[in-house]
């Protein structure tokens, strides 16, 4: 009969010391969580009128920095922790120093000129930064349930991170 090795005090039990489940549980949910209440937020701005419709575009406009910030953390995680991926990789690099300029705005206090400034770059139609911010997200989505797979080989069919 085999027998389980026991846990040391420093690791943590729902992610038995994996880092790449440590980076998606400590980092990545808390986007991917904010990613949904944007959406949330767009979806129900753009079926709405009047007030109504007010008070879900100042829900947007509080969850998107928000979002974008969790994001760029799950990205220095992943670099910090030494990991590459062939679709992860190029769109991190097209895309860290305006995630950095969002996450500075947003955990740095600014007065409020200075801090739409700063994040007023990234919006911008023409650097179709949110777009590729989404395609970021949507590949690191892709990255942690690919991981998963290849840890739960037996299972494919029921592996899902989320």
């Amino acid at each position: 009969m085999a027998r389980q090795r026991r846990r040391t005090a420093n690791e943590d039990p729902d992610t038995d010391n994996d880092p790449i489940l440590a980076l998606y549980r400590n980092y990545f949910a808390a986007a991917r969580r904010l990613h949904e209440m944007v959406e949330e937020a767009r979806r129900a701005s753009e079926a709405s009128f009047g007030d109504e419709r007010e008070t879900h575009l100042n829900r947007l406009e509080t969850f998107l920095p928000l979002w974008l910030s969790a994001l760029f953390t799950a990205c220095e995680g992943f670099r910090k922790i030494d990991a590459h991926d062939a679709a992860l990789d190029p769109q991190m690099r097209e895309i860290m120093a305006p995630l950095r300029r969002v996450w500075q705005h947003t955990v740095e206090y600014h007065d409020d000129l200075k801090q739409k400034q700063g994040r007023a770059t990234f919006y911008g139609q023409k650097s179709e930064n949110l777009s590729k911010a989404q395609a970021l997200h949507a590949t690191f989505e892709e990255f942690f349930r690919n991981h998963v797979r290849s840890l739960e080989q037996g299972r494919p069919d029921d592996a899902d991170i989320h």
